[in-house]
């Protein structure tokens, strides 16, 4: 009887045990969520409510993702978690791992879909860093999604030169380590190599590398006192300091100035020689009159003009000479 009251005693302490790391563990990591997450084959006597959760997703070797909460329930109605004070990792299959610290989190436990909401801070390893109010992980996508006012900061080791813009949306495809700012993109001024640089475009995609900034659709850039316009823009970043290199616009090119206006179909911004060059059947025009050339060469930040191979066009008007190389 002694041996049996004291098996008996051991038995339920132990089960006391298992109960009380189910209900509050210090650290409960899940290598597959879809073995303990279904919330629908819990116990019911068993209160679900966590503290210090870790959450592991992995496939063929690979970490897709972690999640940490400081605090988690189980909501039974939908199969899904609210957590608080979130910080979860993922990583794309090139490397970059991006780090998201949330307020709020809803995991839904059979899609592993994820909400991150409040005040919302995305942090990659690429040098990039997102804020936003709302962000999502979709599992099918392997993407992370934000439909409000996205605020982006990069491509600089300090602060003061980075690039800093806003846009309406984001997305950033964790299979390629890309992401896009959509809607509605503005840049504040920034400064590189001491010149000023401000730009606007419905879509800029931000490479993996850290390298580039592809500005897409209506863009406009202010550079010193000159409008620079284009359908497509593409801002090079040197790795080693972070600092922007030169600029390239493609695909067709207005540039508007104080008193004279050009045209071109491309153009490359040396930023550290400061000269501005259009090329693809360049023409300049001021006051009525057309200047042709094989290149139009914008220097020193705009204040001085060269025209190669030039030929004018004059209007009735000019008293001009028409000039010739």
């Amino acid at each position: 009887m002694k041996k049996n009251a004291l098996f008996m005693a051991g038995a339920l302490f132990c089960l006391f045990l298992f109960q009380l790391i189910l209900v509050a563990p210090e650290e409960l990591e899940v290598r597959n969520p879809n073995e303990f997450l279904k919330v629908d084959e819990w116990d019911e006597r068993i209160q679900q409510n966590m503290k210090g959760i870790l959450l592991v997703e992995a496939k063929s070797q690979r970490k897709i993702w972690e999640l940490k909460a400081d605090q988690a329930q189980a909501l039974r109605e939908s199969n899904s978690w609210a957590m608080s004070k979130v910080n979860a990792k993922f990583f794309s299959k090139n490397g970059i791992v991006y780090d998201v610290i949330a307020g709020e989190t809803r995991f839904d436990s059979e899609t592993k879909n994820m909400q991150f909401k409040g005040d919302v801070f995305v942090k990659s390893s690429n040098g990039y860093n997102f804020n936003t109010n709302q962000l999502r992980y979709s599992t099918e996508e392997e993407s992370l999604l934000s439909d409000t006012e996205v605020l982006f900061e990069g491509f600089s080791a300090k602060k003061a030169d980075a690039l800093k813009m806003r846009g309406d949306r984001m997305a950033i495809q964790l299979e390629s380590g890309v992401a896009q700012i959509m809607g509605n993109v503005v840049s504040e001024k920034f400064e590189a190599n001491n010149q000023n640089l401000k730009f606007h475009s419905e879509n800029v995609i931000l490479s993996n590398d850290g390298s580039e900034a592809r500005f897409q659709k209506d863009v406009e850039i202010k550079y010193e006192d000159m409008l620079l316009k284009g359908p497509e823009a593409i801002v090079k970043y040197d790795k080693s300091n972070k600092s922007a290199k030169s600029l390239d616009i493609i695909d067709g090119v207005e540039v508007e100035t104080v008193d004279k206006n050009a045209a071109s179909e491309r153009l490359h911004l040396d930023i550290a020689k400061e000269n501005l060059i259009l090329e693809g059947r360049p023409r300049l025009l001021q006051k009525g009159d057309e200047l042709l050339g094989t290149a139009i060469i914008f220097k020193n930040r705009g204040k001085s003009l060269e025209v190669k191979g030039a030929k004018a066009h004059l209007n009735s008007g000019s008293s001009g000479t028409v000039l010739d190389e």
